[in-house]
């Protein structure tokens, strides 16, 4: 309850949006006299749209506060003075920008703007973050086409191959990103990023919870006329990686008002990436050629006297050829589609929807094989056998930002002197909302999500027959007697189009491997015709609210300075899924499960029946427990008996199933895991407490031993000031935080026992560690 009422309390303060400490300021006096211009009209453009006006109070400032980041064109006008626009003005996150203005007065009355060029001034007076920003058109000049390759030209930062970067030497995963001020786990092409703030220390209260660093991305938004473009770029003729960029856009107006100003305006914009080799080597990689790994899969293998050894031991450097520039089979194909609408739906409200997705295909490398032994490479043999890696993204943002009371905006003409004099002024409330859902998957790109076509390699016959011993009657004599069961495997038929190669291996049974024959050159690399032993999948969902609200806090008069203040609250709830499943393991698990409730070696007395040499045979021992589901199902499929033994390597891959198990038969080996999921990889849906987990069963009876997703609750409160004494700029805040709901433990109680050697006495010790959950 206390947390609830906590989190409620939060809620009501507002929340922390990363754009409402972005403002711009200045001073606006004649340049001759020196004197402030009163209720000068300062406008406000980007990309040619007019974004939002003031009035000069009666000091001559004015002050736009809660704007978003990114370059803007200051114009001021007054009678009697020539128009003024200064371009390029550079405003970024979290800062306040400052700009004076000098206006000149004109003699005749004509149609004259004076333009002049902003100047990004050599010290930050308002910067007490460490970090960097960069502008759009500075990453129009970057090499580098990944966002996190560019951020890694600043100090302080590392990314290995575009990798999520390391901020001053913190884990990768501290590292957090914000699209348009609301956090997110993706990004956006760098086509679309207007501006990239960089925060690397002095952490602000509005963050609070980062111990790595920020990386702020703010994306462009509609143009004033309609526009478009197309780049493209390749690296093909030209070296082995084979780089191919294509990426366009549009963007213009849907909707103008009388004064021909746009109030609905859109941007569209796609790119497609495809990269061969998204990590090139320097010294380039050794491959085995093609055409030798398909005569290799022929005939893998070659006798040695009675041994058989593999073909691949046999390769010599001249067959193998010298390293390749590039990884070959390693395409990466990227697919980013974005899109923006804003509307102006008065002077004091404007609205702003965005959304992008992304979709990624990528084939990769394992780092072994996953079926061979431990440590053996996978890419010299089998880099034509190549998994893939397929992801995609899908992120909406809303944002409304509102004015409150009187604002001295430049339809006013200069009559609300009130809103220009007061205590408070420019009081914002800006409400954001994000949903993003990110799904992905691993799979071999042949048989995906067929199971059990995985470890399949062919029909291993076997049948079950009696032990008969002579042994002692124990009066003198001996007789014949029953004393258990024996396995006899028939002649292997290998199947020649699920794993044809694999096939070849001479294996004793599907899913299992023959360790002596998966390797080469003493376990270096793994022989050919590998399967990745490796199916998952995941889904992560985040939900976002920001409420934010500020105001500026004016004492006197504005030249004896303001408090800018920012108060609210952040909520997020992430939903996390994933599913992994080791495929070759599900044969050998079916092969136990099928007959082990039966004993081989054991013989029920009590049952028996007389073979045709007159020998008594008796049923082999059966314990019935309901939980061994595979047992009865499979003989269910079979038509076979519960005391009659059955041999699953006779069934093709599609007579088995998943439903076949149960949740215990799939986790006891660790073949399963899941969260989020049920065991079979269906999504769960409805309230999972930490208890079904121990007591919830199917309508059998069985139990399912379901897991919730991790769904935790993150939810913070701040308050912020920022305001100055002379030179010296001060930021002050206060940031409560709290998660939901705290992390249960399963307590497991042990006991043992240690002897006392002082008087050979055994004490009793309790050791209770704890397992997080």
């Amino acid at each position: 309850m206390n947390k609830l009422l906590l989190t409620f309390c939060l809620l009501v303060l507002g929340a922390a949006s990363l754009l409402s400490q972005t403002s711009l300021e200045g001073k606006v006096k004649d340049k001759e006299s020196g004197e402030p211009v009163l209720f000068g009209t300062v406008a406000l453009y980007k990309n040619g749209v007019l974004t939002t006006g003031v009035e000069t109070d009666l000091d001559g400032n004015y002050f736009f506060s809660d704007i978003q980041p990114g370059t803007y064109d200051v114009e001021v006008s007054y009678v009697g003075y020539k128009t003024s626009r200064i371009n390029g003005v550079l405003c970024k996150a979290g800062q306040n920008t400052r700009v004076n203005i000098a206006m000149e007065v004109e003699g005749v009355i004509m149609d004259e703007i004076v333009v002049i060029s902003y100047k990004v001034p050599l010290i930050e007076m308002d910067n007490t973050s460490q970090g960097a920003t960069i502008t759009s058109d500075k990453i129009a000049t970057l090499p580098q086409k990944n966002i996190n390759a560019i951020v890694a030209n600043a100090a302080g930062v590392s990314s290995a191959d575009g990798s999520q970067p390391s901020l001053r030497g913190s884990r990768s995963n501290e590292t957090v990103y914000f699209i348009d001020g609301i956090r997110s786990r993706g990004t956006i092409p760098q086509s679309e990023v207007d501006q990239l703030q960089l925060v690397t220390g002095g952490i602000e209260a509005k963050y609070g919870d980062v111990s790595g660093g920020v990386i702020s991305l703010t994306s462009k938004g509609p143009s004033q006329a309609f526009s478009g473009g197309i780049e493209g770029e390749t690296s093909e003729k030209l070296d082995a990686f084979g780089y191919k960029l294509l990426s366009g856009y549009v963007s213009g107006p849907l909707l103008k008002n009388s004064k021909k100003q746009s109030i609905l305006g859109f941007r569209l914009s796609g790119q497609y990436l495809n990269v061969d080799d998204t990590s090139p080597s320097a010294v380039g990689v050794s491959r085995a050629p093609l055409s030798v790994i398909r005569e290799l899969e022929l005939n893998p293998f070659y006798n040695f006297g009675t041994s058989k050894l593999p073909s691949a031991e046999l390769l010599r450097s001249p067959e193998v050829g010298g390293p390749l520039a590039a990884r070959p089979n390693e395409t990466s194909k990227n697919i980013n589609l974005t899109a923006k609408i804003d509307a102006k739906i008065s002077s004091n409200i404007d609205l702003t929807v965005s959304g992008n997705f992304e979709d990624d295909n990528d084939r990769f490398t394992p780092g072994s094989s996953g079926v061979s032994n431990s440590g053996s490479s996978w890419a010299f043999l089998n880099w034509h056998n190549n998994p893939f890696a397929l992801n995609n993204r899908l992120r909406l943002n809303f944002r409304l930002r509102h004015k409150l009371g009187k604002q001295a905006d430049i339809n006013s003409g200069g009559e609300d002197k009130e809103a220009n004099s007061s205590l408070i002024r420019n009081l914002t409330y800006t409400i954001l909302a994000g949903f993003e859902r990110a799904t992905g998957s691993q799979e071999d790109y042949r048989h995906k999500d067929n199971l059990f076509d995985y470890g399949y390699m062919g029909n291993f016959p076997t049948t079950f027959v009696p032990d008969i011993e002579v042994v002692g009657d124990g009066q003198g004599g001996f007789i014949r007697a029953h004393s258990g069961y024996s396995r006899i495997a028939g002649d292997f038929v290998a199947d020649a189009t699920i794993n044809p190669v694999l096939a070849k291996y001479e294996n004793l049974s599907n899913g299992i491997i023959r360790s002596d024959r998966s390797s080469i050159w003493s376990n270096l690399f793994a022989n050919v015709g590998q399967v990745y032993n490796v199916y998952s999948r995941g889904e992560n969902d985040l939900y976002t609210f920001n409420f934010s609200t500020g105001l500026d806090l004016v004492p006197g008069s504005s030249e004896k300075g303001r408090h800018s203040i920012q108060f609210g609250v952040i909520y997020e709830q992430s939903i996390d899924r994933n599913y992994t499943v080791r495929p070759f393991d599900l044969w050998r698990n079916a092969d136990l499960l099928a007959n082990n409730p039966l004993s081989l070696s054991e013989v029920d007395t009590l049952l028996k029946e007389i073979n045709a040499d007159g020998d008594s045979i008796f049923y082999p021992v059966y314990e019935e427990d309901l939980q061994n589901k595979f047992f009865y199902k499979i003989r269910e499929k079979l038509g076979a008996g519960l005391r009659d033994f059955v041999n699953v390597h006779s069934l093709s891959p599609d007579e088995l199933s998943l439903e076949m198990f149960s949740a215990r038969e799939l986790t006891e080996l660790n073949i399963v895991n899941y969260r989020g999921y049920d065991y079979l990889g269906n999504k769960t849906t409805g309230n999972i407490s930490f208890e079904d987990f121990f007591t919830e069963k199917d309508a059998e009876g069985r139990r399912t031993f379901p897991v919730a997703p991790f769904s935790p609750i993150y939810a913070a409160g701040y308050i912020q000031d920022k305001f100055s004494y002379k030179d010296i700029i001060f930021r002050l805040g206060l940031r409560p935080t709290t998660m939901m709901p705290i992390p249960r433990y399963l307590k497991i109680h042990m006991r043992c026992m240690k002897l006392n050697l002082q008087n050979n006495t055994l004490q009793e010790i309790q050791i209770r560690p704890s397992l997080h959950l």
